[in-house]
């Protein structure tokens, strides 16, 4: 297996390396210059070129303010480049991405174009794993039978699009100034023999680290990482 994360610790000093094919971020303590002896000592060996301070990794929007002790992460950019391939930029948005208890009934064939379909719902999955976990449950819905869409399945994803046409501004917030933030906590539900088509059950958990919300609801503490499995 391809190792990803690098670490190196020194007495109590901690420098972390994030590589993905040939860019990577280097983490290291603040108030120190270690990150920069961490480059300079790579450039030594391999040819290099330094970007500063991070801003963007694969996609991702990066701000942070050291001072105040918090970092958000935001695809903004790329789903508003989603919409705007799927003609979705100028739909009415809507706050929920999917309707309760609204079940997709598995088709024989196809009443949709599939391969349109699975496109679109590719493009959205990067979306869900980076930094938009409130939809996990809507695309895992529309991915259990993508070979054969129907019309049902075409609403259900127009709904969603909607849902993030009113949310380009949502970020996930992680902010180390929490009492206890470090401190994972995970919450688990399931809902048994949900699915209309084998009665399978559908299993759910959340987990959250330094309270990450999104901001426009501070009030609750929103998921970092989100699954759903049948």
């Amino acid at each position: 297996m391809d190792h990803a994360v690098f670490i190196w610790q020194c007495s109590d000093v901690l420098s972390i390396i994030a590589l993905y094919v040939n860019d990577f971020k280097l983490v290291g303590p603040p108030d120190s210059d270690d990150v920069c002896k961490d480059k300079e000592t790579l450039k030594k060996k391999y040819h290099m070129t330094d970007l500063g301070e991070i801003s963007w990794i694969l996609g991702i929007h990066v701000t942070q303010d050291r001072k105040e002790g918090w970092i958000a992460l935001s695809q903004q950019k790329y789903l508003e480049e989603v919409l705007e391939h799927f003609n979705k930029a100028n739909i009415c948005p809507i706050s929920t991405p999917s309707l309760p208890n609204h079940h997709l009934v598995c088709l024989p064939l196809p009443e949709v174009d599939a391969k349109h379909f699975q496109c679109a719902l590719r493009a959205l999955m990067y979306l869900m794993l980076g930094t938009c976990p409130d939809i996990a449950y809507t695309v895992a819905a529309l991915g259990h039978h993508p070979a054969n869409p129907g019309i049902e399945y075409q609403h259900a994803l127009n709904r969603l699009f909607c849902y993030l046409c009113g949310s380009l501004d949502y970020k996930l917030v992680y902010h180390h100034r929490v009492p206890g933030g470090n401190t994972i906590l995970g919450y688990m539900d399931t809902n048994w023999g949900s699915d209309v088509n084998d009665h399978k059950s559908t299993l759910g958990y959340a987990f959250t680290l330094w309270q990450c919300y999104l901001p426009e609801f501070q009030e609750a503490e929103c998921c970092c990482s989100l699954q759903y499995q049948s």
